[in-house]
């Protein structure tokens, strides 16, 4: 469209729906799978790290976070300034992770706590 005409705003058309959807309390209801016995440790909890887990604890596997900062959500809470990501908007994604029973572990700096073979013994681990 952009050629002949004015562009579609794909970014604003998403910021609306989203805007309306938190205002009249409109939620995602995420099925879950049968509930899993493998643990898996989630390094980070930037958008990948946040995403994944998602994914995974649909999947009905055991998910735990391990952040090295003291707050959660990475590039996004530290990286991305407030004028162009509401941090509220991070705490629901967060909170809707919490409820969906991923397990979150802050300041927890992977090379300074953990050995990796002691995170082997308790957790599914995928390189």
């Amino acid at each position: 469209r952009g050629i002949k005409q004015t562009p579609t705003q794909i970014g604003t058309l998403e910021r609306y729906v989203n805007d309306w959807a938190r205002k009249n309390n409109k939620k995602v209801n995420v099925e879950k799978s049968k509930e899993k016995q493998s643990k898996i440790a989630v390094i980070g909890s930037g958008p990948a790290g946040l995403e994944c887990a998602y994914e995974l604890r649909k999947n009905g596997y055991q998910v735990t976070i391990y952040e090295k900062e003291k707050e959660l959500g990475g590039i996004l809470r530290y990286g991305i300034p407030d004028f162009r990501l509401n941090k509220e908007f991070l705490e629901e994604i967060i909170n809707m992770l919490k409820e969906l029973g991923v397990n979150f572990e802050t300041e927890k700096n992977l090379e300074k706590i953990f050995i990796l073979r002691n995170l082997k013994k308790n957790l599914t681990v995928y390189f």
